[in-house]
Parts: C-alpha cells; structure tokens; sequence
C-alpha cells in the first residue's frame, strides 16, 4: 500500500500543476474522475494487507473523500450564481481547453466572444446582494487571469486570430474590467481596511460532512458547549492570576497583559528570542527531538499591511514567522489595537506556535517522514498539534511571569470564541457584525483584530471547519497524549512518534498508537469531560 501512497501523492501534486484553475468545469471534471479513480484503486489493492497497509487504504480513501466533499461544495457555490456565472466559466473553460489543444476556429471564438461580452454587460449589479456579489466578482476575477493567458498564448500566434478576434477580444477585455470593478462596488470589496464583511455560509448539513469525514468526535452542539465550557475556564483563570496584579475582572487582567509591548523596531528581535529561549526549554526538559535542520532553517519576517488585513496576528509562512506588528500607513486607532493584539505576553505562545515546536518543526518533518502523507493531513492534526503544545507548555510552566500566564490564557479563549463565531456563521446565521462583537466582548479582543479576524473566517481561503480545529483538535491530541503516557510512552517519544508518522485524522492516529485495543468509533471517545478542567 505504501507504494500505491506514493504513486497518489506523485500524480496528485502533477494534476495541482496541471489542472490548476479550480473554478473550471473541465479542471473539476479532471479531479472528480481522479479522486474516484483512486477511491477504486485503494478499494481494489489485493495481496495481504499488513496492519499499516490497512491504515494507508483507510487514509487514502479518506483522503478522496474529504476532497470530494470539498469539490462538491465548491460546485454548489458555483450553480448558486445561475445564469450569470456563464461568460465566467466559458473563459475559464477557453484556457483549460488549451491546454489540450482544445482551441475553437477563429469565427467561433470572434462569436463567443461577442457573447460572453454581451453576458458580462448584461449582469445587473445595482441592488445585486452583497454575497452573491462577492461569489461573481471573485469568478470573474479568476476568469480575467485566464482571459490573459488566452489572449498571449492563441491571439498573438495566429494571423487569422488576430484578424477575426482582435476587436471582439478588446470589447470583452474592457467589458470584463468594467464588470468587475462593478461587482466590487456592490460588494462593498475595494481592498480597502473597511471593506464589507462579506461571506457565504455552507450550512449544517456541509458541517456535519466535514465533522464524519474528519474523523472528529464532537457534533456540532457539542463542539459549541466545549467552547463556552473552557472559554469559562479560561476568563476564570485569568480573573485569579489578575487578582495578584490588582486587577478587579479577568477583562481588566488582559489589558495589563496587552500594555507589555514591544518598541518600534524590536518585535521582530523579541519574536526571535522566544523561539530560541522555547527551544532551550523542549530540549532541557526533554519533551522532543529538535533536529538541527529545524533549528537553523527559520526567520522572523514582518507582516505587512495588505498582510494583517486578514491576518492581524502573526502567521506561519514557510520557514519564517510572519510577525505582526503596526507598519507605516496604518491608521492612529488601528495601530494601538495592533500593539495591543500582539504584546508580549501574546508573542510569548504564538512564537512557539509558529514555530518550535509548532508549525515550522512539524512542517519541516513532514517533508522528511512519510512525505507520501502528507496530503492526508487536516485542519485538526495541524492545528491540533500546536493547540496540544499550547495546553502542555502552560501545564509544564512555560509561562512563568503573571502576564504571561494571562497571554497564553488570552489565546486559549481566542481559540474558544473562533469556534463560537465560527459555527454560529456557518450553521446558525450569526451576521459578520454579531460575530465581530462576540470577539470583543467575550474574547478581549481588538476591534481590528478582530473584524480581521471574521473576514478570514468568512472568505474562501480556509475549510469552513478550519476555525474549530485549533481546540478541539488539540483537545484530542492533548487526550491522545496523556492515554500514551498512562501506557508508558515518555514525551518525547509521543512527540517523536506522532511526527514521524506524518499528517492523518488524530482517531487514525489513535488507531494506530493502541492498535492492540478494540477499534471503536470516534463517537465513543469523550475528549473533553466537562466537568473538569479540561
């Protein structure tokens, strides 16, 4: 199995290069017929198949899977546009068909074009919802890239092209950029800080898709009372460590918290400090193996402000950490809230989250053990991993300042109201504006950062499930941890271990760590009693 692993991984990252316009009928035809062909070659592998050759065939076909589900979401936001989405699609089509020499004759194309002008001209912004707005405006967007490539690549090489399409084709280009400029308007989307929030729920019954197909045990109620539960949890914590501060409130405890800032010029240097510092401390109480290529192969780089229009806080982004910190140009009002979202006590968790031995090691291991796995990761191993770091570095007394203490706090409750606001967009209709309040009345968080925050839960960049899997996905990495630990496993060899088997649904994982135990069900595993700590 772990040949017929590989040989997926090889042909899914040429098709990723290949079939490269996801909007595209015929790109989404191609990769519906290769994950159905791949469901059946995992079904059909014949021989006698090991324990492990079990769990790949149960991981590949989960895989498929899960990325079926997402392609038939993605169709069904794409049919919701009806007729208007049409000129949209036949340019994303003209490309894709290119590329199999699929090229109409040049009348038909001097025709179609004609038409798809006259469809683009004839969609009606005024009045258009904001939300059907957006879903046409960034079709259309990914329509003009390909548009553009047509054109270089067909018009300019063909006499008879050129005479037939010249015009048609300089029509269309105007009318294209006119319409889109339209729908931005109607949409309330200029690239602007004050942009709408604007964003398409996918509805419980999509939700529920996601929670079997990720293997996660919680349903969708239980998910929202193990967010209040521990976001209770959490403002209790902070409300008795700010006792010692003087502060009245667990509110008051974090704006203590958020006043530590770094001067101007210097986050990028306290960012680096804390990583090394963290590495010191993993390494002193033996909780992991560091590898010397993960130590030496990352940076701080600073987030720009395009950059913390979505991502407020400080992101991972490929061997660096993308810290946060208010650049030139941002406004007054919004610079303080910056400040204060990424204090230093805050930058005491999210480094090592980014990090060591957060995103960085984890990536970086993943492209050395079992590369073949990495496509059947998920939001809740990923994050999960990191969320468990966080909950294990406050019980092993990473943060040993108050202030720290209340930062690493502030982050758990993050966590918490990202499935609060998250869930309640998605299933319950929660407006944009209620959960930009929710973030700053329950969850202490700065307005800016948080309608950053919201129109990143909103948009089209991340599952719609993604927000839930930092806690509970760390929740059941933390329970994974400490039922290998009752068994005898030391940390570092559960931290090792988990790595080297790379990216997989954490009950899969648990499959296979207690794989002399009856298999169960995810239903059946209760990783947050609420009656506790948690």
């Amino acid at each position: 199995m772990r040949e017929l692993v590989e040989d997926f991984a090889f042909e899914h990252a040429e098709y990723e290069k290949f079939w490269s316009l996801p909007s595209s009928a015929v790109c989404r035809n191609n990769w519906r017929q290769f994950y159905e062909s791949w469901l059946s070659k995992a079904d059909q592998a014949k021989g006698r198949l090991t324990e492990d050759d079990k769990l790949d065939q149960h991981l590949l076909k989960n895989c498929c899977r899960r990325r079926l589900h997402a392609l038939n979401t993605r169709e069904q936001q794409i049919n919701s546009l009806g007729y208007e989405a049409g000129p949209f699609l036949w340019l994303l089509d003209l490309e894709a068909g290119r590329w199999s020499m699929d090229v109409p004759s040049p009348t038909d194309c001097a025709d179609m074009m004609d038409q798809a002008k006259q469809g683009i001209e004839g969609i009606k912004t005024e009045g258009m919802v904001q939300v059907h707005a957006l879903k046409l405006m960034n079709l259309a967007a990914e329509a003009q890239g390909a548009w553009e490539t047509w054109q270089e690549r067909v018009i300019a090489y063909d006499p008879e092209m050129v005479w037939w399409c010249t015009r048609p084709a300089e029509q269309l280009t105007e009318a294209l950029g006119s319409k889109i400029k339209a729908l931005e308007e109607a949409c309330g989307q200029k690239g602007e800080p004050d942009d709408a929030l604007v964003g398409t729920p996918v509805g419980r019954e999509s939700i529920e898709e996601s929670i079997r197909l990720e293997e996660v045990p919680c349903a969708i109620e239980q998910m929202l009372e193990i967010a209040e539960h521990h976001a209770a949890w959490c403002r209790d914590q902070m409300a008795r460590i700010g006792e010692e501060l003087g502060a009245e409130t667990w509110w008051d405890a974090v704006q203590l918290a958020m006043k530590e800032q770094a001067k101007p010029g210097v986050q990028a240097q306290a960012a680096h400090d804390v990583a090394v510092a963290m590495t010191e401390w993993l390494e002193r109480k033996r909780l992991i193996t560091i590898p010397e290529i993960a130590k030496t192969t990352w940076r701080i780089d600073m987030n720009t402000l395009a950059g913390q229009k979505t991502m407020p806080y400080s992101p991972y982004g490929g061997q660096c950490m993308i810290a946060s910190y208010p650049p030139m140009g941002m406004d007054h009002e919004t610079k303080g809230m910056s400040m204060r979202g990424n204090s230093l006590p805050c930058l005491h968790l999210v480094t090592p989250h980014e990090l060591i031995p957060g995103h960085h090691l984890q990536l970086t291991m993943s492209r050395r053990y079992r590369p073949d796995r990495r496509l059947f990761s998920t939001p809740f191993f990923v994050e999960g991993w990191t969320l468990h770091w966080e909950m294990l570095q406050f019980e092993e007394g990473w943060g040993v300042e108050p202030l720290d203490k209340i930062g690493m706090l502030w982050w758990r409750l993050h966590r918490c109201m990202r499935i609060i606001v998250s869930l309640g967009f998605h299933v319950f209709d929660m407006p944009p504006e209620e959960m930009v309040h929710r973030l700053v009345d329950d969850g202490a968080q700065p307005e800016a950062m948080a309608i950053g925050e919201v129109r990143r839960y909103i948009g089209d960049d991340y599952p719609p499930l993604y927000q839930c899997a930092y806690l509970i996905g760390g929740l059941m990495m933390h329970k994974l941890y400490d039922e290998m630990r009752a068994d005898g496993w030391s940390p570092m060899e559960f931290h090792d271990r988990v790595l080297k088997e790379n990216g997989m649904p954490i009950w899969s994982l648990r499959s296979l760590f207690k794989r002399d135990e009856p298999a169960g069900s995810p239903e059946d595993w209760s990783v947050y009693p609420l009656g506790s700590m948690g």
